[in-house]
């Protein structure tokens, strides 16, 4: 992982070095992977279940499947997350 850690830093520090200025930013695309399109997110707050007497569980399943329904969000592993983490 340092490894490549020091490639990639090394890899943008030669990105910013050649070209001067107005070739870095197309240097620096190539080096480094664009993942965020790749990452579901949600643009709405999760609503947080605390078990309270008065709290129906079900309700609020229903609500976090609504909202991964609607924002596009699948794998379980995921699901898991944002649940748990609100």
């Amino acid at each position: 992982a340092i490894a490549t850690l020091i490639q990639t830093q090394q890899g943008l520090t030669d990105a910013l070095n050649v070209g001067g200025n107005a070739n870095a930013n197309a240097n620096i695309a190539q080096l480094v992977p664009n993942n965020n399109n790749n990452i579901p997110k949600i643009s709405i707050r999760i609503p947080n279940y605390k078990g309270k007497l008065q709290e129906n569980v079900v309700a609020w399943l229903l609500q976090i499947q609504s909202i991964f329904c609607i924002q596009g969000i699948n794998g379980d592993d995921t699901q898991i997350h944002y649940a748990a983490t609100g």
